[in-house]
């Protein structure tokens, strides 16, 4: 329980009281927020239990930087990775050095878990059904700038994230590929995005580092029209850098768009990035196999996108299409989970779980309660209302029998 207390003295007048009363309720309200968000997804701070898959050393040590100009630290360095640290300092382990990072934002109130009020420079901690790799078109003439550069691809509960990196910041990575081979996503070119995608090249720079970032756009083009194009399935060619699972990031915020109706889309460079073991409310895959029959169906689908609709609270994330298709190609079962139960389950694409078949076949069997999804078979967090119409729920007296 959170409490703000007020003393409002006599010079105050009543107007003021009435503000400063409603900045207590709101204040109060923020703090119940942001516990309820973290509790929902776990949020720790015992570093030590984190399973750190990258970790910036250059914006790590510009908090360090930070600290020492600002004398946090009484006049002894802190000793980050290598920096030039005092005789009495040492060097820090990996928790202690996240724990710091922490600290120094917390207390300059720059650590979020919202994305509702976040803006640029601020750090953004959030939880990603993600993946890392490379991108580089093989159309285009390159830099080794990026062909160094690694790249998160992810979708949150609220929100979808790109961001961007040095590649020898990735634990076990070493050195960067070899140039003449295809990379994670391969498009032929980036086409009206060349501007945009140098921009986050020069962004995730260590030059960049603790520094103010301004992303560049040419006329027509935006994160989601570049995230479309450039990193979509039908673009994916080599191994993946860190493969499809839950993953727990702060980056720093570079750039937010937003559309109507739609998740905001946040690009940023991460501090550190965690694989996260135990799985969060969201839609996995089941490893089942369709009936027979139901490839030489012919059937019609419908796409779960962030799309809002005001005037229908059922048709809300969800796109209707009257299109029919003569065979499914690559069909896929998928469960809701919410973290204690299943929801339900839906027949879907392979390779795209918001692609869901409207199938006159029975529904992927409901995987017991006690059955608990991997976080590598995670394929989005949290629970739309599209995913909800996705999915046909079992009765409950069929649920208790069989649990």
């Amino acid at each position: 329980m959170y409490k703000v207390y007020f003393y409002i003295v006599g010079s105050f007048s009543m107007t003021e009281s009435l503000i400063m009363t409603l900045m207590a309720v709101i204040c109060v309200l923020d703090c119940r927020l942001e516990k309820f968000v973290k509790n929902y997804f776990n949020v720790s701070n015992d570093f030590s239990e984190k399973t750190i898959v990258y970790l910036s050393k250059a914006k790590v040590n510009s908090f360090y930087t930070l600290q020492e100009k600002v004398g946090k630290s009484g006049g002894a360095t802190f000793a980050g990775f290598g920096g030039n640290a005092s005789v009495s300092s040492r060097q820090k382990t990996k928790p202690e050095i996240l724990k710091d990072v922490h600290d120094i934002l917390r207390k300059q109130n720059n650590e979020r878990y919202d994305v509702e009020n976040l803006e640029p420079r601020n750090y953004y901690r959030v939880f990603l059904a993600a993946s890392a790799g490379t991108f580089w078109p093989w159309g285009d003439e390159q830099d080794s700038e990026i062909k160094d550069t690694a790249w998160w691809v992810g979708e949150g509960k609220d929100a979808t994230v790109l961001a961007y990196g040095k590649l020898v910041h990735v634990d076990g990575q070493g050195e960067p590929p070899e140039y003449n081979k295809s990379s994670t996503w391969w498009p032929s070119r980036v086409g009206a995005h060349r501007v945009l995608v140098d921009s986050l090249v020069k962004a995730a720079s260590e030059e960049s580092a603790g520094n103010p970032v301004n992303i560049v756009k040419s006329r027509g083009s935006t994160l989601k029209g570049l995230l479309d194009y450039c990193f979509n399935n039908g673009v994916r060619r080599s191994a993946y850098v860190e493969k499809p699972a839950i993953y727990e990031m702060l980056l720093r915020v570079d750039e937010i768009e937003k559309s109507e109706g739609e998740k905001p889309i946040v690009a940023g460079s991460p501090v550190w990035v965690a694989r996260v073991m135990n799985p969060l409310p969201g839609t996995y895959l089941l490893e089942q196999k369709p009936p027979k029959e139901a490839k030489r169906n012919a059937v019609h689908y419908h796409i779960i996108t962030d799309k809002v609709n005001s005037t229908s609270s059922d048709a809300r994330d969800v796109k209707f299409f009257s299109q029919r298709v003569r065979e499914i190609p690559d069909l896929a079962a998928y469960g809701v989970w919410d973290g204690k139960r299943w929801l339900g389950t839906y027949w879907g694409n392979s390779r795209d779980h918001k692609m869901v078949y409207d199938i006159s076949i029975e529904s992927p069997e409901v995987p017991k309660s006690s059955y608990i999804p991997e976080s590598s078979d995670v394929r989005s967090l949290g629970i739309s209302e599209g995913v909800k119409s996705a999915i046909k729920k079992e009765s409950s007296w069929k649920r208790k029998f069989f649990d």
